[in-house]
């Protein structure tokens, strides 16, 4: 994305994003996820990782990964930010 100066056609900016997405289902319950995003006005790459295990309507396991690297001076990217996490919900029929 570009914005110029309508005035004197001076370019203000120029954005570059990029958004992925891909998602694998094995079986009806088993899935998994990866995104990836790269921001070039932040200057910064994300990427998550998820898995998700479906054991009856409702009831559902998570788990997941994900990072954020960021831009050095060197113009080298280097992880700023990790995390796992797990969680899992259920579905009580009274």
């Amino acid at each position: 994305m570009t914005f110029d100066r309508r005035s004197t056609g001076e370019n203000v900016y120029h954005v570059h994003i990029v958004n992925l997405r891909n998602t694998y289902q094995f079986t009806p319950q088993f899935l998994i996820r990866a995104i990836g995003q790269f921001d070039s006005s932040r200057k910064r790459i994300l990427e998550d990782f998820l898995a998700s295990y479906e054991l009856s309507p409702g009831t559902v396991a998570h788990a997941g990964y994900g990072s954020l690297f960021g831009a050095e001076d060197t113009g080298r990217y280097i992880a700023t930010a990790r995390a796992f996490f797990f969680k899992v919900s259920y579905l009580a029929h009274f």
